[in-house]
């Protein structure tokens, strides 16, 4: 058990002084603690429904059984080193000297809590004899309580301590640090809700003594962690026995008289045999035992569903019978027993995910249960309250508790998932039904499965056909089989399944698995199934039988089997005796169709059997009895003879045998079974297992005791073992068993074993020299010697090298370290370096020699060249660094002395102190310091100099609480730098309470060590997030900062800080004027990253952090999710500002994902949906609805940034950038008050000027952040500089932020500051090594391309691989470039606009265009495009561009927008045809290309022909389309829909028509393509127009827009328009801001479509036509005051009835209209968000019903690419359907 003593830590002779009040605080917090823990003690609830029987642990705690692991390997669960204890207080005997971690591991109900409980009442109530009597103090934490804490102070604080406790964090730290004794008891690791996520990391800290190594630390789990100590001791609970389980009811059932009681709940347990294994389990017996004594009717069980189904109807039963009282208030419960299909569902979600949630808070769960459906479960006592903290509460504050909720056992839980997994597995298919089934460990949620299978035999198949396919599934199916209480008949194919493999039974499995096994076997052998094999894996009992059957260890018998072919025993170190062998083979003559029994994995079999007892029967038969032995030698049993024979499928040869500290007696027991059967044995190796003595007999003695007799066939001997000291005597012994080996040719020694330097010549055996045996040994590696038999010397042998490079001296193995130093200078063998880690003595030497803390002494040595010294923390004084001298100037080829890792040597030595040779020979003592700094001693002053080869700059040094034992060796070693005048970058002191004194001349840390004024320092920050700071101490640091004359940086990051330096305090007047001076900045970062900085002018604390809008900020809900919309990003933390539905204000929650792309247009869209903290599941909200809470990234100098997606046109336009591009700010300029200009360097505009609020940082678009160099390439812009060690990216060469994060994440990066004038040198580097540039070939940036290389033709080059490289080295994003082969729907002669490029392979579609005469942006490769001479010729589409203010000739009526033909070309002239101006006269480079085609009119054309032709390729069918000329019966303007296209007429000499159907006509009628144009084409300005249905994400997005909106084109290209949609709301102007054109809607004109008004139609008549041609039932609809509503019924009657009867949802009523006076805004699409249906004429979809009923309505929450969806149904909500296969609900 523990002591007090094992806490003490290696310095407690000279104890830390406790800090202020520590003893006042520990008394506190053991109070506090023994409070909380006495409420949890006297809690315990064997049966959970009677809450009026609540008992003290101490009054139920029955120890069970317990073993702990004694094994090397800690980490394996098989084998013999499980060890039982006698109670449950032995897991803490026989401490070791240092603390240890505890691993106290079993499954669900075994009661490790309980025994949890049992240590905090043993503690709190000062039991004697406890394991933790002694300790000051019992940390006991429930793991699953701590969601969301960050260290184990906060989790005390928050969870142990009451609210009004006056201990804060940093008090429990400061005791926790400060208690030499202290246990901490961690429950639950496997319930864990951090598991595996970064905050949890201090939790495994602890466990893998990386955090709080002093204290020990007990894990409860139900499975290993990943990663655990090396030294943890780990035991395991084994449950209760026969003694436990009539302990418990004594105690806590019946008490100790009731004999009769006691007996009557034994009886009722052995008429359940199938609970008699299941009640090892205490929770499973707890439960039993007082149902058992309670009820008085008991019925037999046939499975563990059909008992746990019983607990379950008894906590039902009990509330139903106290409702019979009169005095109980009544509730309707009965409708509550039954119908669980939601606790079902929340259960089983829980257990799937991840981490298992399985706990939920209070409200939520209220909210998906119901009221009364949750309180009757908790009345029952199914579902547990608890009050806890919550997460975003800090831990000091003491009303943010709120009630979460869990089942009283996750047992419980895995019950009510089994239901709806039952439920799934009956419905899903085999393949789906693995898919779920991945989610849920068969060994963690072992009942679940059981329970599913119980539930439904059905869905029992199919998880047991699942098991079965998983590897290690086989052993769990059986479990399951038997949960299936049905006849044999319907489980037989199964148990054929699994015969047909290996059936194993193992030692480490519980009695009820091999019990399950054992039945498994009896009915394979009573339905005559065969069994291939059966696998005894290590728990055959090594008791003899008598009846014929195989005992096990754990007491069960497996009978003789009919159908068994193969027994296979296996077993490290079993011991089968010469009786047990023979009952074996008499089991064997009694399985009729055996044939073969197999031994394997270290068997002690007897090394021959009496053939007179062996069965005659086996010898008929010819059942082979085989022997696995050493290697591959295989044995087969003679049973003529009874002796073991070699088997041919063995070898004939014994390669290497290994004696280890394990298998001993087995390894010793085969090696005479193979000498005795002859078989050569190439090597007999004796790892760390041999004493090196003989016996008088001439054995060899093993450590252990065991003895090798000499083998006639061995050849090769081989002692391996560390410091086995081996005698002259032993040595000679050694000497006399080789002689007696016959055959042998070589012993060898390895791994550090002791040798005597000589041996006498006359005592060697003679026949050692006569058979020229070689006797090796093998020293410091690589040195190898032989043993000279003729001198008894050892000599160098001619394997090894000459020379002697390394010797280590470490703690372990100095002995021999030394014994080999001086065999090897005896041999004269040089020795390169002597390596002293950690074991010089601090004692000086007075005789020249070297003095080990062990007290051996090294020698000087004649031969050794350099002696390296180290050693954490070496304290070396000045008399001990003399002596090193002395003891270095006798060692006459010594060159060098260095001293690495922490040595604490003296700031200089007496230069008249050191030896006179050491100056002569020059010899180097050098000194290895902080960083990759490199001092030297100067020989001549005795002072330390910077060496050469070290850095010139001394790079950031951190002190911190974690590694406060380095802090005096920093110290010094800071102070020598600055001796030296080495620049110190950065000094960081974290949490370690740094104070100044009120003159700076010194810095204090961790209120020990006095940090010395650094002349060099350059920048200190001072980091402690408990600490408040006051005035005085502000202005201390202050004061020392001043007095560091080259700090140019004070930081500070605390809790809080001081407003001002107040002016009282004597020599502030006088600081802050020389800190200002010297241009020093002082800022500050608070709790919770509020940044400041400290005015060295008045004295005051700035606030300098960014901070979001909030709602407040704006007029409008409209205007504010403008703004949310601009900014949110997924993964943005955000508030609930506004409550909506689910989710209420202040709600926490995290961007999963955004809606704008799906089909969710507008506002006023679901278009956010987080992951909210107080909901179960996730939630959909509105812009509007949140608000952020993480600071928006800082726009300054250096930044890069881009502009903002939202925004359509810039304010000052786009010259020569994309939306896509990305450039580093270089200015900011404030032009108004509230315009704010910033100046952008872009690699294709260096000078780009934009507003502020149109950018944003690439900080929150990581992914899209490239290469500094690839926007500026070696142009020096201002900008952040980093520079990379590894990479040698250093001195005036550097890298930008963007590759120091990405390209250079796992190298040793620096941070030199911000530089004004810098260029990317990793971007800049020839070879790939750029991960984020978007180029792969540099361009030569010292010789720029020509103008006349980038226009280079394909004939100029010799092949197309030669022109793609040329093209991909000169095109850049903005270019115009031409088409010169066609390419897909690209013509030759074609020019485009690159907007995209691609730098992969060179045949790659690398170039991404936007095409003059094609409507779509399109791929080509590189070949495929030339960059022309001349973009602007005679036919050209032009406009002229948005950077020309002013055109050299005027404007005339021409603007930005307007397009026009070239029709001359003269010099750099040009006249252009626009359709308001011919002939307008500009400049050619004043133009631009327009790069998408026109809608074309008649008289673009010369002829009806070429019209036409234009037109087929336009008209499709479904178009509206208008006469443009008379034709026959049609006259001109009327409108129709067309039908048909393409006929030839005859009687026009091919001229192709057009077939519509004519509204105003009320007839269909074929015209010419010539004479119509189509809606498209009558699109202009004040035309009305809609986003096409067909559209669900337009180029520019539908921003405010949606599918019902209608507005009037304000502004057209030809290709795009400006849409002015009235129902949405604009901000008004701002001073100094003009009204902008594109705060309109901007689109395609190929996205939008004409929207038919009466107006366009010659009346009435025909206008209804048309709109009872494009309505249908569903479609929405628009009266002529603008409402919208849905048409629900249609009444084919005459047009001008009241026929149309619609929905108007804003008038709550529905009334019919005529088809006049609506107009049609098309029939809605399937999208997110949608109320649909699965269509009525479906019976069965295709993923099935599921929990949904036909005609269910529910939301369409998600769409996916290959056509799936996912519905919420009020029942299941989230039903996986087929998109084609839902329709809308009307």
């Amino acid at each position: 058990m523990p002591h007090p003593s094992k806490f003490k830590r290696d310095d407690d002779s000279n104890p830390i002084p406790h800090p202020p009040r520590y003893k006042e605080h520990l008394q506190i917090l053991a109070a506090e603690l023994k409070l909380t823990y006495k409420a949890l003690y006297e809690a315990i609830q064997p049966i959970p429904y009677i809450r009026d029987k609540l008992y003290c642990v101490d009054k139920v705690f029955i120890e069970g059984g317990s073993e702990v692991w004694v094994g090397e390997d800690t980490s394996r669960d098989k084998g013999t080193p499980w060890v039982r204890l006698e109670s449950y207080k032995d897991i803490y005997t026989n401490p070791p000297e240092k603390p240890v971690r505890y691993i106290i591991q079993a499954g669900p109900g075994f009661g490790k809590t309980t025994q949890s409980l049992q240590y905090t009442f043993d503690w709190s109530t000062g039991v004697k004899g406890s394991p933790f009597a002694d300790v000051e103090l019992l940390i006991y934490l429930r793991l699953r309580q701590l969601r969301g804490v960050s260290s184990l102070p906060v989790a005390i604080r928050r969870y142990l301590l009451q609210r009004a406790c006056q201990l804060k964090i940093a008090d429990i730290r400061k005791i926790l640090e400060n208690t030499t004794s202290v246990a901490i008891l961690l429950d639950g690791w496997d319930e864990y809700p951090e598991l595996d996520t970064e905050l949890g990391g201090y939790i495994r800290d602890i466990i893998t003594a990386r955090a709080f190594p002093h204290h020990d630390v007990t894990l409860t789990t139900r499975f290993l962690p990943k990663e655990f100590s090396e030294t943890a001791r780990r035991v395991r609970l084994t449950g209760f026995d026969d003694q436990a389980r009539d302990q418990y009811i004594r105690k806590a059932v019946v008490g100790d008289d009731d004999d009769v009681a006691v007996e009557q709940i034994k009886q009722r347990l052995r008429d359940n045999p199938v609970l008699a294994d299941l009640c090892q389990v205490p929770l499973f017996f707890v439960m039993f035992a007082h149902l058992a004594h309670e009820k008085e009717k008991f019925k037999t069980f046939r499975s563990v569903t059909d008992f746990f189904s019983f607990i379950i109807k008894c906590f039902h039963d009990h509330l139903k019978n106290k409702e019979k009282d009169r005095n109980v208030e009544k509730r309707s419960i009965h409708r509550y027993d039954g119908a669980h299909n939601r606790l079902d569902t929340l259960a089983y979600e829980g257990l799937g995910k991840p981490d298992q949630q399985i706990v939920w808070k209070r409200k939520a769960l209220i909210r998906r249960l119901g009221e009364g459906f949750y309180e009757h479960h908790r009345s029952i006592g199914l579902l547990v309250e608890e009050e806890v903290i919550t997460d975003q509460a800090t831990a000091e504050e003491s009303d943010a508790h709120i009630i979460e909720v869990r089942f009283y056992h996750k047992l419980f839980c895995e019950w009510f998932a089994a239901h709806r997994l039952a439920r799934l597995a009956t419905t899903l298919s085999e393949r789906s039904l693995s898919r779920v089934l991945e989610k849920f460990h068969p060994y963690d949620l072992q009942y679940l499965y059981r329970f599913a299978c119980g539930i439904n035999p059905a869905a029992g198949k199919k998880i047991i056909s699942y098991l079965q396919s998983i590897d290690g599934g086989e052993k769990f199916a059986v479990l399951c089989i038997l949960e299936q209480t049905g006849a044999v008949d319907d489980i037989k194919e199964t148990v054929r399944k699994l015969c047909a493999g290996t059936v194993s039974i193992q030692s480490d499995e519980t009695k009820l698995l091999q019990r399950s096994t054992v039945q498994l076997l009896d009915i394979a052998s009573g339905q005559k199934i065969p069994t291939t094999c059966l696998h005894l894996d290590g728990c055959l009992s090594k008791t003899p039988e008598t009846d014929g059957t195989l005992l096990l260890d754990s007491g069960l018998q497996v009978h003789p089997s009919a159908t068994l072919e193969t027994i296979e025993i296996s077993g490290e170190d079993l011991n089968i005796s010469e009786a047990k062998m023979i009952s074996l083979l008499d089991y064997a003559e009694k399985c009729d169709q055996l044939k073969r029994m197999t031994f394997k994995c270290r068997c002690l079999l007897p090394l021959s059997v009496p053939a007179e007892q062996i069965p005659l029967s086996l010898k008929r038969r010819n059942i082979e009895v085989l022997l696995h032995s050493l290697g591959p030698i295989v044995y087969h049993l003679n049973p003529e003879e009874g002796k073991w024979v070699r088997h041919d499928s063995g070898t004939d040869r014994l390669e290497d045998v290994d004696f280890g500290r394990d298998g001993q007696e087995w390894t010793v027991r085969e090696v005479a079974r193979a000498s005795a059967a002859g078989i050569p044995t190439a090597r007999l190796h004796l790892d760390r297992c041999v004493s090196g003595a003989v016996t008088a007999g001439g054995n060899l003695l093993l450590s252990s005791g065991l003895q090798v007799q000499p083998s006639s066939t061995l050849e090769t001997i081989e002692i391996t073992g560390n410091n086995i000291d081996i005698s002259e005597e032993k040595m000679i012994g050694l000497l006399a068993y080789a002689e007696k080996c016959d055959l042998l040719k070589r012993m060898t020694f390895n791994g550090q074993c002791l040798l005597p330097l000589s041996i006498p010549a006359e005592q060697i055996p003679p026949s050692l020299r006569k058979r020229n045996i070689e006797v090796v040994l093998h020293s410091v590696e690589p040195i190898v010697y032989h043993l000279n038999p003729e001198e008894g010397k050892w000599l160098r042998h001619d394997s090894g090298p000459n020379q002697l490079d390394n010797v280590h001296f470490r703690s372990d193995g100095e002995e021999w370290t030394v014994r080999e130093l001086a065999r090897a200078s005896a041999a004269g063998i040089p020795t390169t370096c002597l390596h002293l880690d950690g074991c010089l003595s601090k004692t000086p030497e007075t005789d020249g020699t070297l003095l080990l803390d062990s007290g051996l002494q090294v020698h000087p040595s004649a031969t050794l060249e350099t002696i390296e010294i180290s050693g954490e923390d070496l304290d070396i004084s000045e008399a001990k660094m003399i002596s090193l001298l002395d003891y270095a100037e006798k060692c006459d080829q010594l060159q060098r002395m260095t001293f690495e890792c922490r040595c604490l040597l003296p700031l200089s030595v007496p230069a008249e102190q050191i030896p006179l040779s050491l100056k002569r020979k020059n010899i180097k003592v050098l000194l290895q310091s902080l960083g990759q700094l490199l001092y030297q001693l100067n020989l001549i002053e005795g002072t330390w100099m910077r060496h050469g080869s070290g850095t010139s700059q001394l790079e950031p040094v951190k002190f911190d609480s974690v590694n406060d034992d380095r802090h005096e060796w920093m110290v010094r070693e800071l102070v020598r730098a600055s001796s030296a005048g080495i620049p110190i970058a950065q000094v960081a002191i974290w949490g370690c309470s740094a104070e100044a004194d009120q003159f700076g001349s010194f810095l204090t840390i961790g209120h020990q060590l006095s940090l010395p004024i650094l002349s060099t320092l350059q920048k200190l920050v001072i980091v402690d997030e408990d600490r408040s700071m006051i005035n005085e101490e502000v202005v201390g640091i202050l004061h020392y900062t001043k007095a560091c004359a080259a700090v140019k940086e004070l930081r500070f990051g605390v809790y809080s800080s001081p407003m001002t330096v107040p002016a009282y305090v004597e020599d502030t007047a006088l600081t802050l004027p020389i800190l200002r001076s010297r241009k020093v900045r002082v800022c500050g970062t608070t709790w919770g990253e509020r940044r400041r900085y400290l005015s060295l002018r008045s004295g005051e604390w700035k606030d300098n952090t960014p901070k979001w809008k909030t709602r407040q900020d704006f007029d409008s809900d409209d205007h504010y999710a403008i703004y949310v919309k601009s900014h949110i990003r997924v993964g943005m933390t955000v508030r609930c500002c506004k409550s909506y539905q689910s989710v209420r204000e202040g709600d926490i929650g995290k961007v999963v994902e955004l809606k704008e792309h799906t089909g969710q247009a507008g506002l006023n869209g679901l278009n956010v949906k987080c992951e909210w903290q107080e909901l179960v599941t996730e939630y959909i909200v509105k812009y509007f609805h949140v608000e952020f809470l993480e600071a928006p990234a800082k726009i300054e100098p250096g930044a890069l940034v881009m502009v903002k997606k939202s925004v359509d046109v810039p304010t000052f336009k786009w010259g020569n950038i994309s939306s896509d591009s990305v450039g580093i700010v270089t200015e900011l300029v404030k032009r108004a008050a509230d315009l704010k200009v910033v100046k952008v360097h872009f690699a294709y505009h260096k000078e780009w000027s934009g507003l502020i609020s149109e950018m944003q940082s690439l900080q929150c678009l990581d992914d899209e952040a490239v290469c500094t160099f690839e926007i500026c390439g070696n142009d020096f812009v201002p900008q952040h500089w980093y520079q990379c060690q590894t990479c040698k990216l250093e001195d005036e060469r550097g890298v930008c932020m963007v590759c120091a994060k990405k390209c250079h994440k796992e190298h040793d990066i620096r941070y030199k500051g911000y530089s004004l004038n810098l260029f990317c040198g990793c971007g800049s580097r020839e070879e790939d090594s750029c991960k984020v540039s978007r180029t792969r070939e540099k361009a030569e940036t010292s010789e720029p391309i020509s103008k006349e290389e980038v226009m280079k033709k394909r004939g100029n080059f010799a092949s197309d691989t030669e022109y793609a490289r040329h093209v991909r080295k000169s095109i850049k994003v903005g270019m115009i470039v031409k088409c010169r082969e066609t390419f897909k729907f690209v013509q030759e002669g074609d020019i485009g606009k690159v907007i995209k490029l691609d730098y992969d392979d060179l045949d790659d579609l690398n170039v991404f265009c936007e095409w003059q005469n094609f409507d779509k942006e399109c791929w080509v490769k590189y070949i495929h495009v030339e960059i022309p001479e001349q973009l602007i010729q005679v036919g050209s589409t032009v406009r002229v561009q948005s950077s020309v203010v002013t055109p050299r000739y005027g404007w005339g009526s021409v603007n930005y927008n307007t397009v026009g033909k070239v029709a001359e070309v003269v010099g750099n002239q040009c006249k252009v045809d626009f359709p308001s101006t011919k002939r307008w006269s500009g400049l050619i480079s004043e133009m631009e290309p327009v790069f998408w085609p026109v809608r074309k009119m008649r008289d673009d054309f010369e002829s009806d022909a070429e019209y036409s032709s234009y037109m087929q390729n336009l008209v499709e069918v479904g178009q509206i389309v208008r006469c443009r000329e008379d034709h026959e019966k049609i006259q001109k303007g009327d409108t129709g829909k067309v039908i048909k296209t393409k006929r030839t007429d005859n009687n026009d000499s091919g001229a192709q028509s057009v077939y519509c159907r004519w509204y105003n006509l009320g007839e269909d009628y074929w015209v010419e393509y010539a004479k119509v144009e189509t809606a498209e084409q009558l699109i202009s300005t004040g035309t009305e127009v809609r986003v096409r249905r067909s559209v669900t994400n337009p180029k520019f997005e539908f921003g405010d827009a949606t599918h019902d909106s209608v507005g009037k084109v304000t502004e057209t290209d030809g290709r795009k328009c400006k849409v002015d949609f009235p129902s949405i709301r604009r901000t008004p102007p701002r001073p100094h801001m003009p009204q902008l054109t594109d705060r309109l809607w901007t689109g395609l004109l190929s996205e939008v479509e004409k929207v038919f008004s009466q107006d366009d139609f010659r009346g009435e008549s025909s206008y209804a036509a048309y709109v009872k041609d494009s309505i249908k039932v569903g479609t929405t609809v628009k009266n002529k005051k603008g409402i919208t509503g849905r048409v629900t019924k249609l009444d084919e009657n005459d047009p001008k009835q009241l026929n149309v009867e619609v929905n108007w949802p804003t008038l709550d009523r529905t009334y019919c209209v005529k088809y006049a006076d609506v107009l049609s805004l098309g029939y809605p699409q399937l999208q997110v968000g949608a109320t649909v249906r699965v269509k009525l004429s479906i019976s069965t979809p295709s993923y099935k019903w599921g929990m949904v009923q036909k005609g269910d309505t529910g939301t369409l929450i998600h769409i996916d690419s290959e056509g799936d969806c996912v519905v919420a149904f009020p029942t299941d909500l989230s039903w996986n359907g087929v998109l084609s296969e839902m329709e809308l609900v009307p």
